[in-house]
């Protein structure tokens, strides 16, 4: 192969922002050469957004977008530059009626536009929705698009692609084959990847399936991936980044970028390395990827409200406020956070212990606001005619006393905003108060189950431990029961463990339904089918016909009974594969 040197740019692309995205772009690219760089690579489209819905449908927007062509056009002096960036085809038209849009891959030679790659697969499941938006590559066309560009610079003939294309198993059309069987000897991919537990070695799993496929034939492959946060409107999405590549047995190079953080990564696809890949991620990473991921939205919501609010928490004493605050501090800074506790009658003095415990370790601002008199005067305008409230009712009247009335104000107060700091677990029953603590500019745990929970609780050391079962799980033990301290003697319903990993489950691609379950569950293997351990089953006397019956039943009862909740959700930071919002679609 003629001597490569390859900058992939990491870029933090930020959503319908065209302008700062390509003076970003710029001096990466000016500091790429100076490291002396012929081929620099950028994202898939990095100039507007990958994320940005309908905006697509904007002809200012997309006018914008290709007006920024001419500066990155010519920032390709001296260098092969390659970017993504949409291509409006003004003389056809779409499935819409208006003008063809295609989600493109610009190839620029010292100076010039040497052609356009025109994405082939375009993904249209779980958060993506691209054939709402273009055509493929496979429509008739106007300009070069089978993705081979012979380099005159490089001396060299490089086969280019986007994201999905890489993806050939799920399509039946292997895009990287017939690239390297038109030529291509070193391939290209730039990508808008959204990053979700386990993502990066399904990735390199697909890399190694293409190996045994090409054999011989296989080239290296650049991997050049963005990064920062974007949104849906329902899920908060974080792009990791993992810009790498692939020598030609394969294997991933080690890379020096850090995760979520953009930079400058060198390439030197002649290079192999005897480095082991991991074929599937320990739970140990898994863990550090997630707090690394919520404190990378923290981040990412300065950039999608345009201002760096302060976080206003109701820090309750429990488990799950205490992990938000925890991260918003790891994320923003102890002076970016102000923590509020609001008791009531209900309130034990070990809550309210830990709560204050919890700011003290955190080094934030703490107040405590009593709720008793305002409950008094709004229970006492409710009763009317009646001698008393139902329970429920006075339950919650605490719950929106403290979120609507006063967590919400103060945020106002304080120029902030507060967040949801429900579990996954806890947004899928509906544990949880409509215009309560479902308020937020966004859930930060809302794709974290509540084992999650503790697990991440565990990695920081500011959080009180008697807030945690124990390290081996044992829900036995607890200083500090889970409660919502709305009513006397209140624990919160869930079989933590077991309604976790059903929950996975039935949520999971391959969706488990409440037939399946009670078929396994007579099949006698339910629970190695759950990964639950034998402990649990015990604890939670699962053994028995009835009392899991009863059970299943309540599960999905309150399940499929919680849909009008979700659906006015904050949006979701999405982890998994499974996120409520845009990833797992609902209809009332």
């Amino acid at each position: 192969m003629p001597l490569l040197k390859t900058s992939v740019i990491q870029l933090d692309v930020r959503a319908g922002q065209p302008e700062k995205n390509v003076d970003n772009a710029l001096k990466f690219i000016e500091t790429a050469k100076e490291l002396g760089a012929n081929l620099v690579v950028l994202p898939e489209m990095c100039v507007g957004g990958y994320l940005v819905s309908d905006k697509w449908l904007d002809k200012d927007f997309l006018g914008s977008l290709e007006k920024s062509n001419k500066k990155l056009i010519e920032a390709s002096h001296g260098i092969v530059l390659i970017y993504g960036n949409v291509f409006c085809d003004y003389s056809s038209v779409g499935r819409d009626g208006r003008a063809a849009k295609y989600n493109c891959a610009y190839i620029c030679e010292n100076g010039i536009l040497n052609s356009i790659y025109k994405k082939r697969l375009l993904p249209n499941y779980r958060i993506f929705d691209e054939k709402r938006y273009f055509l493929s590559g496979d429509s008739p066309l106007k300009v070069e698009q089978n993705g081979i560009v012979k380099s005159e610079l490089l001396n060299l003939t490089l086969g280019v692609e986007i994201c999905e294309d890489l993806w050939w198993e799920d399509y039946g059309v292997n895009v990287s084959g017939e690239l390297v069987q038109a030529g291509a000897e070193l391939i290209v991919n730039i990508s808008a990847s959204p990053w979700t537990a386990g993502k990066n070695y399904a990735r390199d799993n697909r890399v190694k399936n293409l190996k045994k496929i090409l054999g011989e034939k296989m080239p290296p492959i650049i991997y050049a991936n963005c990064c920062g946060c974007q949104n849906t409107g329902k899920n908060i999405i974080v792009f990791d980044g993992d810009s790498t590549f692939y020598n030609s047995e394969g294997s991933r190079e080690p890379q020096g970028l850090d995760p979520f953080q953009e930079g400058i990564l060198l390439c030197d696809p002649s290079c192999v390395s005897d480095k082991k890949q991991t074929a599937e991620p320990d739970n140990d990473e898994v863990l550090k990827m997630k707090k690394l991921a919520i404190q990378r939205a923290y981040k990412g919501i300065d950039d999608i409200l345009g201002f760096a609010p302060r976080y206003v928490f109701g820090l309750s004493g429990g488990i799950d406020s205490s992990l938000a605050c925890a991260l918003a501090v790891l994320a923003l800074g102890k002076d970016r956070v102000i923590g509020y506790n609001f008791p009531s009658e209900h309130n034990s003095d070990k809550t309210k212990n830990s709560a204050k415990k919890l700011a003290e370790n955190l080094g934030i601002e703490y107040n405590i606001v009593p709720i008793g008199g305002i409950q008094k005067e709004v229970e006492k305008s409710l009763l009317g005619a009646k001698s008393q409230l139902p329970p429920l009712v006075k339950e919650n009247v605490q719950a929106k006393i403290r979120y609507t009335d006063l967590l919400s104000n103060f945020a106002q107060i304080h120029n902030g905003v507060m967040t949801c700091n429900g579990n996954k677990l806890e947004i899928a029953l509906g544990y949880c108060t409509l215009y309560g603590d479902t308020g937020g500019v966004f859930a930060p745990l809302g794709d974290c189950l509540k084992t999650d929970i503790f697990e991440l609780a565990l990695k920081i050391p500011e959080i009180p431990r008697e807030l945690i079962p124990n390290e081996n799980g044992i829900f036995e033990e607890w200083q500090i029961y889970p409660s919502a301290e709305l009513a006397s003697n209140q624990r919160d319903p869930m079989k933590f463990g077991y309604h976790d990993k059903l929950l996975e489950k039935v949520m999971s691609y391959k969706r488990l339904s409440f037939s399946q379950v009670m078929e396994l569950y007579q099949n006698d293997e339910l629970f190695s089918h759950l990964g639950v351990s034998d402990y649990l089953v015990h604890l939670y006397n699962l053994k028995d016909p009835a009392i899991f019956n009863d059970d299943l039943q309540w599960f999905f009862k309150k399940l499929n009974s919680s849909v009008f909740k979700r659906v006015q959700m904050p949006p979701i930071l999405m982890m998994t594969r499974s996120a409520f919002g845009n990833d797992f679609r609902e209809s009332i």
